[in-house]
């Protein structure tokens, strides 16, 4: 399985922090010394993606931030690992076709995405809004992350910090109009 090839190479190389499964947005800057995979430029727009991929949870946790959505991870992400510059890589894209169409069908399967056929094409189209997804991930995190408890979720983000006459204010606000 390549997958795995690709996790055995990780653990033979600790300097590669990432492996991109898709070259979808991700620019390589040159071939690496490893068989179907790239180095990926250091410094470009989406360096990182919420395409599939390998990574080395120490390097993850250090780009990703609580409060930014995907979009906004890929955007700043991106600058915060080119900052840290360390080894990503990107299959070629003679592996990355049928990858993608397994992926895009299994998406398509689960309803995240619709695939309407022209010809010879394939159109997908997302079928998850922003919104809704940003809404269904913060109810996925406040669960997994605070056992549903908002109390828990505000001591964390306030880190045993006093609350502001505006915070207090604001939360106040928020608590009379979810009544």
């Amino acid at each position: 399985d390549i997958v795995e090839m690709y996790v055995n190479l990780m653990l033979e190389n600790p300097d590669i922090k990432c492996i991109h499964l898709t070259d979808q947005s991700v620019l390589s800057s040159a071939k690496s010394e490893f068989k179907q995979l790239d180095n990926v430029k250091v410094f470009q727009e989406f360096r990182v993606s919420c395409q599939a991929a390998l990574w080395r949870k120490q390097e993850l946790m250090e780009i990703l931030r609580t409060r930014e959505s995907a979009w906004d991870f890929e955007h700043y992400g991106s600058k915060r690992s080119s900052y840290i510059g360390h080894r990503y890589l990107v299959v070629d894209k003679t592996w990355v076709k049928p990858t993608l169409l397994n992926l895009l069908n299994r998406l398509v399967a689960r309803g995240f995405v619709s695939c309407e056929k022209n010809g010879k094409l394939n159109h997908y189209t997302a079928l998850v809004k922003k919104e809704d997804y940003l809404q269904k991930e913060s109810k996925n995190f406040l669960k997994q992350m605070h056992h549903n408890s908002i109390s828990s979720l505000l001591a964390s983000l306030y880190g045993g910090k006093k609350l502001s006459k505006k915070d207090i204010d604001e939360l106040s606000k928020f608590i009379e109009e979810a009544k």
